[in-house]
């Protein structure tokens, strides 16, 4: 229940098939039996059916099963980090809790999408809906036509970083690399956050369709400024995260070269990289739908689409997909919002482009809790880069378990800085006991750890 309301209604209709793992992050499904349930001295059932008329059925509309407070914090905050330009990585223990998180970030990604553009070319914000798509329809359609003078100040200042020397071994892949930065850049989410729209000469040049030469130029001009000074949250700008994408895209390259020659010929790093980022639409009939279940938005010619900013994975998502999705959040494009059960909470990397991980469900070990935010602190991760945190959140309902649950993380959090290796074995009894126990000050935690460096021989001990 703390989880979602989703969640609460697939475990009561589905006994022990809600969770992917466990606690301890161990593949199990728990069977229960309802005869034993209907013998408990607790009428279990009873309680659910009263909470179960009180709360949103699965049915019903999406306004009504976002009134969750959870949710709704959750929500808010990846949308809030996504509007400052932040990559987002979020884990939940429930596969449906997982699919609501999807839904509603998507829905509020797409309408803070419409809202900011609406903002910027001051159009009244009731009236933005469709009047805003529109106009991204006919925008995008402009920055994609190879004959117009912002498509080519796009291509020539996303070239700029693979003209260096440094890029020397990826030139043979410029235009695959380059057509995949640009089908990111035409989004809309890039256009509402990125582009300067609110400049009189934006205006006139992209959105009024002014053919006037210098009005023209002095639009497309302002459109590369966008692009190479235009900064997140962290600091970085879209020509940094251009630059580190292809020492990531070189890496792999490299290693590609370094790969045996029965190895080579199955698999090229580099390759599955570029298709993880984008998909190559080829020519389609309108309406049809890709490997990815997206709609293809119109016939035509073959060229490169952005993903969808949202995605999801959770242990029914076989290894091929997973695996795409995680290289492609390994780059400066979509998605920027990634959604996991525990099945991404260790052993894989997801450092290159996020600072940022929320977990949505907490957990009573703590030390499953730092594995998943482990899959943002490695070598050249961005918080290395831009000299800032990795930021962790951890969301509860107060007055609930999910408050006792998070008061006694935090205290056996503190307890593991200073007693290495214990097991710990979690019932309600020792939980309660934990939870309602006075917590171990931090200054005395911190006092009692074991603190190596004072037996270093360094000039700093």
């Amino acid at each position: 229940m703390c989880s979602s309301f989703e969640a609460f209604h697939h475990t009561r209709e589905n006994r022990g098939d809600a969770r992917d793992v466990d606690d301890e992050g161990i593949e199990r499904e728990v069977k229960r039996v309802q005869a034993n349930r209907e013998k408990a001295i607790v009428p279990v059932s009873w309680y659910e059916e009263q909470i179960g008329k009180l709360i949103p059925s699965k049915a019903a509309p999406e306004k009504e099963r976002f009134l969750h407070p959870k949710m709704v914090a959750v929500v808010n905050r990846s949308v809030k980090l996504w509007l400052s330009g932040e990559k987002v990585l979020i884990f939940c223990f429930y596969r449906e809790t997982a699919k609501a998180l999807r839904v509603h970030i998507g829905r509020e990604i797409e309408l803070a999408t419409l809202k900011l553009a609406a903002e910027k070319l001051g159009i009244n914000s009731g009236e933005y809906g469709d009047r805003i798509r529109t106009w991204f329809e006919r925008v995008t359609r402009r920055l994609t036509d190879e004959n117009s003078p912002f498509h080519r100040e796009i291509i020539a200042t996303l070239r700029k970083p693979l003209e260096s020397e440094e890029f020397h071994s990826l030139h043979s892949r410029m235009g695959d690399l380059v057509n995949l930065l640009a089908a990111y850049v035409r989004s809309p989410s890039f256009i509402a956050r990125y582009f300067p729209l609110e400049l009189p000469e934006v205006r006139e040049a992209l959105l009024e369709g002014s053919t006037r030469a210098q009005v023209v130029r002095a639009g497309a001009t302002a459109l590369s400024r966008a692009l190479e000074e235009a900064m997140d949250s962290s600091a970085m700008t879209m020509q940094r995260r251009v630059q580190e994408f292809l020492r990531f895209a070189k890496e792999l390259g490299e290693r590609a070269q370094r790969s045996a020659p029965s190895e080579k010929e199955r698999r090229d790093p580099l390759q599955e990289y570029i298709d993880a980022i984008a998909v190559y639409v080829s020519p389609r009939k309108k309406g049809e739908k890709d490997e990815e279940d997206d709609m293809i938005p119109e016939a035509g010619s073959g060229s490169y689409r952005a993903l969808q900013p949202v995605r999801m994975v959770y242990g029914d998502t076989s290894r091929d997909i997973r695996n795409r999705i995680m290289l492609a959040f390994n780059s400066p494009m979509f998605p920027e919002v990634l959604i996991s059960s525990a099945v991404l909470g260790e052993g894989v990397d997801l450092h290159r482009f996020c600072r940022h991980v929320i977990h949505h469900d907490l957990c009573w070990n703590p030390s499953t809790l730092e594995q998943r935010t482990g899959r943002l602190d490695r070598i050249r991760c961005k918080a290395e880069l831009t000299h800032r945190p990795i930021v962790v959140y951890e969301p509860f309902i107060g007055g609930s378990a999910d408050e006792k649950m998070f008061r006694v993380v935090r205290d056996r959090e503190r307890w593991f800085q200073i007693v290495m290796g214990q097991k710990f074995e979690f019932d309600e009894a020792t939980s309660e006991q934990l939870a309602n126990r006075v917590p171990l000050p931090e200054d005395l935690a911190n006092s009692l750890v074991f603190n190596l460096r004072r037996f270093s021989k360094g000039p700093n001990p």
